[in-house]
């Protein structure tokens, strides 16, 4: 529902805070969009389901800079 009201549209991208349930979903539903989502967390072993789930762009807060990450991704 979110990704519908921000009417995100192919090639965008999207900031996802958390690779919980409700973060990979979100994540795999901007993929079925064309959008390039961000995915953002602590836990590793989450962003590594996410990136097994086709998700190209992670943030792991723990070991990377934020800001530096997404200026590189986008």
């Amino acid at each position: 529902h979110g990704l519908h009201r921000a009417q995100l549209k192919a090639g965008e991208h999207i900031a996802i805070s958390g690779a919980g349930p409700i973060g990979l979903l979100a994540a795999m539903g901007a993929l079925h969009y064309g959008a390039e989502p961000i995915l953002i967390d602590l836990v590793e072993e989450r962003l590594q389901m996410a990136r097994e789930l086709g998700v190209r762009c992670t943030v792991n807060l723990a070991k990377e800079n934020l800001e530096e990450k997404i200026k590189e991704y986008t």
